[in-house]
């Protein structure tokens, strides 16, 4: 490991990209909390019914899933190793947040079904590897 060694740019532009991806979800969180309403006007009122039926502890890890992110991220530009735990923990809220929507709770039909499964391990497979791609990194000495 090379201490202080002088990232390539693909780290650059992933390390943006992520943050652009993880903003996306932070934009969606936001609006869903603060119950902006032109946003919400897409979202059924079954759909609502359903967020605002989440234990506190769902709520919670879906919070940090969300801020887990972007924090991982913009730790990740800034070039400091604690991106790698930052998504690891971001990764477990996430996953705890995602199960408890497909597995412990009745999902709306117009959120249910393939698009939704896709989506939320799609989400689940950008943090896993952006905590993989974090910990090379660090490995390689481009994280301080």
């Amino acid at each position: 490991m090379t201490a202080q060694a002088k990232p390539p740019v693909h780290f650059w532009l992933i390390a943006a990209a992520s943050l652009l991806w993880n903003a996306m979800g932070a934009y969606d969180y936001t609006m869903t909390q603060t119950r902006n309403t032109a946003y919400l006007e897409g979202f059924s009122a079954d759909t609502i019914a359903w967020i605002d039926s989440f234990p506190v502890w769902a709520m919670i890890a879906w919070a940090v899933g969300v801020w887990g992110s972007v924090l991982g991220s913009v730790l990740l530009l800034a070039r400091s190793r604690l991106a790698v735990a930052m998504f690891l923990v971001s990764f477990a809220g996430a996953l705890a947040s995602m199960a408890y929507q497909h597995f412990g709770s009745a999902m709306p039909d117009d959120v249910r079904g393939f698009a939704a499964a896709a989506f939320s391990l799609a989400i689940l497979l950008v943090v896993a590897a952006l905590w993989r791609f974090s910990a090379q990194a660090r490995r390689k000495g481009w994280l301080r």
